[in-house]
């Protein structure tokens, strides 16, 4: 992982722009996802991860990073 040919980012770049906006995207949704003061960290974090690939935003965050490293 941190050997990974990650450039710099420019905001002039459009796949850094789009992955600047998935992640605030991401971040909103993740917001609303309502969890529970006892409940599991994994099992919040899992329910979050399924609302993030349900609402295709998980595959787009995906296909952007790859887009970045090539």
């Amino acid at each position: 992982m941190f050997t990974l040919p990650i450039p710099r980012f420019d905001v002039r770049q459009s796949t850094h722009a789009g992955l600047a906006k998935a992640g605030r995207d991401a971040e909103a949704l993740a917001a609303q996802v309502a969890t529970t003061e006892n409940e599991p960290f994994t099992r919040a974090r899992k329910r979050v991860r399924d609302a993030l690939k349900q609402a295709g935003l998980a595959d787009q965050i995906d296909a952007l990073v790859d887009q970045l490293l090539g």
